[in-house]
């Protein structure tokens, strides 16, 4: 649509994949409830999140569909994602 500021939707896998491709090996930090500190990179988030999206879409989910979770904040808490 012309007008539009981007040429594609704004979406957390978009931004996942920008950040995985421009900075893949920086980490994301995170202190655990243990007090104990967890560290893995954006690389690692992204191919994650696609990992998790596809065992959504082979049990049965499809692009729209809500899913909710529930968790302590920290890297056990997986990025939205959609199927693209």
């Amino acid at each position: 649509m012309l007008g539009l500021m981007m040429n594609q939707p704004l979406l957390i896998s978009g931004l996942l994949q920008h950040v995985d491709e421009n900075h893949g090996d920086a980490e994301i930090v995170s202190r655990l409830t243990d007090g104990s500190i967890h560290r893995y990179t954006y690389h690692a988030a992204h191919r994650r999140t696609r990992r998790l999206a596809r065992a959504l879409h082979h049990l049965g989910t499809h692009e729209g569909d809500r899913i909710g979770t529930l968790a302590w904040n920290g890297h056990r808490q997986a990025f939205q994602t959609d199927f693209a």
